[in-house]
């Protein structure tokens, strides 16, 4: 459901999809410049909205929604979270029927979420695309917020550099990027073996011991470990 491309730019990604993902993939775009504002796809934070919503559900049966974007397709205001507030039973309504939501907005100036942030409390997932500098050719995608994440399945969530010039080639995003910034599943995967480095030359210096906790070594936080002096 898209509120803000042209109706041309609409169906080039519409075909890209299509060509991606095969031509057995069933997809129904709804885009605002061809059908209209309010008549066809009224702002989904009103009552006129939802109906329409609940009546294309019916007769497509989606598996997957995209929404985009967030403040094309509502009403209210996004400063405050009033302005989110009607969309909490739509999208908790969507996952009952296990239809599967991704909401786009926009980011600030700063690159992050524009207006009140909590309308991501109720999300599983909140990624992020950034770009990235001195190379016009990429963007960085990262999980900012990864609910559903384990150990057995981390590797889902990793930060990616994404190429879309190139057939939308992808490699982990393990090098330093945007000015010496690392991602946060960077940090937190080197971190153990540098723990590791730093108590092994504590001990062989003999001048720290651990301090004991029961959580062990790495107490509480995994960027950081509790190491007491000797008196």
């Amino acid at each position: 459901i898209d509120g803000e491309m042209p109706v041309e730019t609409f169906k080039e990604r519409m075909e890209l999809i299509a060509e991606r993902h095969g031509g057995d993939l069933e997809i129904y775009g709804y885009n605002r410049d061809q059908l209209g504002d309010e008549r066809e796809i009224p702002p989904l934070d009103t009552d006129a909205g939802r109906k329409w919503l609940k009546r294309e559900i019916e007769i497509v049966k989606p598996d997957l929604i995209v929404f985009d974007s967030i403040m094309c397709l509502l009403a209210g205001d996004l400063m405050k979270p009033e302005g989110w507030a009607p969309m909490l039973a739509v999208m908790r309504g969507l996952t009952s029927m296990r239809i599967a939501q991704i909401w786009l907005h926009h980011a600030n100036d700063g690159g992050k979420v524009f207006g009140d942030k909590t309308r991501t409390w109720q999300m599983d997932t909140v990624l992020s695309l950034k770009k990235i500098e001195d190379d016009d050719t990429a963007f960085l995608m990262e999980f900012e917020k990864a609910r559903l994440r384990t150990p057995a399945n981390r590797e889902q969530f990793k930060s990616l550099i994404v190429y879309p010039s190139e057939g939308w080639r992808f490699e982990p995003a393990s090098k330093t990027v945007n000015g010496g910034k690392e991602s946060e599943a960077d940090i937190i995967e080197r971190q153990p073996s540098r723990l590791r480095q730093a108590d092994r030359w504590l001990t062989e210096n003999g001048r720290f011991q651990r301090q004991p906790c029961h959580k062990g070594f790495i107490e509480c936080h995994p960027r950081r470990a509790k190491i007491t002096r000797l008196s």
